[in-house]
C-alpha cells in the first residue's frame, strides 16, 4: 500500500477496534482542488478495509482497552517492519528454495484485483504502491469504496484458495459502518455528481427553449445556443475531450450503427482515432442538428452572412480517399473550405468560429464551476461503477496504452460487443440525466 503520512492521519497501517478493519492512508491524484461551489463526488484520502477475522490470529494481539482509547487506532507495525519482513522471506526462500520478495507478494494481490476489476489497473493502483498520476486513466477515475472492499475480499479468498475466508469479513460488522462505505470514494477530485451534470444540462436546455420562443432573438444567438446544447449533450455522454473542434466532419458520424469516428488529440492527422458510442437520444439529436444546418444555410442566405460560403462548400461533392488507400490528411485539405459539424457564428461579423472550450463554456450557467474536461471524469467513473472492464473503458476514452490499440488491425476487441457493453453501462446514466432530442430553433413552431 502507498501511505502518504500527511496531515493528522497516521503514516502507517493502523488497526481499528470496530470491524475489525485497517486504516490505510493513500495518495490521491495530483489535482488542484475544485472550487467550493462545485458539486463533486466526495473523495477521501484513505482506505478503511474490513479484514478477515482469521487474519487477527496472525496480527499482534493488542489490549482491547487500548484500542478503545485510541480513536485513530494503533499502528500495526513500526518503521522497521519491512526489514523484518525481508528477513522472514529470506529464511522461507532458503528452506523452500523459493524466490519471494515483498514486491512479488504485493503484486500478487494487486494483479488478482486487476483481473477481477475486470482488467482495470486503476482499481488495484492503490495496492501497487504507485502514485495515481503515474497511470493516466487513474487521473480520470473515482472508485467506490464498496467496489475496492469487494475486490479485496474476493482476491484474498482466491489467493488463499478458500471460499470460507471470503465469508469471514462481514461477521459482527455494524450496519452503520457498511453504510459509511457507500458514501466514500477514492480517486479524482473533479468528478461531478450526477445531479450537478443534470442541472447544468437542464439549465442550458431551458435557456434554449426560452430563447426560441422569444421575439427579440438574433439568428446567431439562436444557432449558437442550440450548438452549445448539442455539443454538451455530446460531451456529457461520449467521454470526448473538449477541444477546439470536437467533431471535424459530418461524415465521421455513423447514424446506422450509433458510433462516431473521433480524434480529439490530432483532429487533422487522425493518427490516434477511435470510436465513440452514441446513445439513441444523441443520435436523434445529431440528426435534428443536421437538419437545422440545412435550414440555417437558407436563413444565412437571406442575411448574406460570411459563413454561407463554407456551408455551401460542405454540401458540395468532394472526392475522398477510400478505406483501401486511406489518406486522412488529403481528405482534410479537400474539406478545408467547408464547415465543421459544430460551429458558432460571430454575432458582430456573422463569421464562422470554432467551438472552443472557452466559448462553449460561456453558454454554461454560472452555477457550473468545473472545467468541461470534468465530463470525461464523469463518464469514466460511471463506467467503473457499472462494472465495465478496463479494455472497454480505455477504448472509449482513448486511454489505451502501447500494445493495447483497440481499433488496430490485430485487435481482438469486437466493435459490436464493445458497443453493447458501453451501451449497457451508460444507458441508465443517460436516463438519469433526463436527456432528450430538441428541434432546432428554425423548425420549431409554438402551439396556436
Amino acid at each position: 500500500m502507498r501511505a502518504n503520512g500527511k496531515g493528522a492521519l497516521p503514516g502507517c497501517i493502523s488497526l481499528q477496534y470496530d470491524g475489525p478493519r485497517v486504516f490505510i492512508p493513500i495518495t490521491s491524484p495530483d489535482h488542484a482542488a475544485p472550487p467550493r461551489s462545485a458539486s463533486t463526488v466526495g473523495v477521501v484520502d484513505h482506505l478503511e478495509l474490513l479484514i478477515p477475522l482469521d487474519l487477527l490470529f496472525f496480527l499482534p494481539h493488542f489490549d482491547s482497552k487500548a484500542l478503545l482509547e485510541a480513536p485513530k487506532g494503533i499502528l500495526l507495525f513500526d518503521t522497521q517492519c519491512v526489514g523484518h519482513f525481508i528477513d522472514l522471506l529470506n529464511h522461507i526462500n532458503k528452506i523452500y528454495h523459493t524466490d519471494l520478495t515483498p514486491r512479488k507478494i504485493q503484486m500478487a494481490l494487486a494483479d488478482e484485483m486487476t483481473l477481477r476489476a475486470p482488467a482495470d489497473r486503476v482499481v488495484s493502483l492503490y495496492f501497487r504502491g504507485e502514485a495515481p498520476n503515474s497511470y493516466i486513466p487513474a487521473i480520470y477515475s473515482v472508485i467506490p469504496h464498496t467496489k475496492i472492499q469487494k475486490l479485496y475480499e474476493n482476491s484474498v479468498a482466491a489467493l488463499q484458495c478458500s471460499d470460507e475466508l471470503k465469508h469471514g469479513f462481514n461477521q459482527n460488522i455494524q450496519d452503520s459502518f457498511i453504510k459509511d462505505f457507500e458514501t466514500k470514494f477514492v480517486g479524482s477530485l473533479h468528478v461531478p455528481t450526477n445531479i450537478y451534470v443534470k442541472d447544468m444540462l437542464s439549465a442550458l436546455r431551458l435557456k434554449f427553449i426560452n430563447l426560441r420562443s422569444s421575439k427579440s432573438r438574433s439568428v446567431a444567438e439562436m444557432h449558437n445556443t442550440y450548438t452549445a446544447w448539442v455539443s454538451l449533450f455530446y460531451l456529457a455522454t461520449c467521454g470526448v475531450r473538449s477541444v477546439s473542434n470536437i467533431m471535424p466532419s459530418h461524415f465521421d458520424i455513423d447514424f446506422d450503427t450509433g458510433t462516431a469516428f473521433v480524434s480529439d488529440k490530432d483532429n487533422e492527422a487522425y493518427f490516434h482515432a477511435r470510436l465513440v458510442w452514441l446513445c439513441k437520444e444523441l443520435v436523434d439529436q445529431l440528426k435534428k442538428y443536421q437538419e437545422h444546418l440545412k435550414i440555417f444555410r437558407h436563413v444565412l442566405s437571406i442575411d448574406g452572412a460570411a459563413a454561407l460560403d463554407k456551408l455551401k462548400a460542405t454540401d458540395a461533392a468532394v472526392k475522398l480517399s477510400t478505406a483501401y488507400s486511406a489518406d486522412r490528411t488529403a481528405d482534410e485539405l479537400a474539406l478545408k473550405e467547408g464547415a465543421p459539424f459544430f460551429f458558432f457564428i460571430d454575432e458582430r461579423t456573422n463569421a464562422m468560429c470554432a467551438t472552443t472550450p472557452t466559448w462553449l463554456g460561456s453558454y454554461v450557467s454560472d452555477d457550473w464551476a468545473l472545467r468541461l474536461v470534468s465530463l470525461r471524469h464523469f463518464i469514466r467513473s460511471s463506467l467503473i461503477e457499472a462494472g465495465c472492464s478496463g479494455e472497454v473503458i480505455n477504448a472509449l476514452m482513448g486511454h489505451h496504452m502501447r500494445g493495447e490499440s483497440p481499433w488496430g488491425p490485430y485487435s481482438t476487441l469486437p466493435p459490436v460487443v464493445w458497443r453493447e457493453k458501453v451501451s449497457a453501462a451508460l444507458t441508465p446514466v443517460i436516463k438519469r440525466l433526463g436527456l432528450e432530442a430538441l428541434d432546432g430553433p428554425f423548425t420549431w413552431r409554438p402551439l396556436q
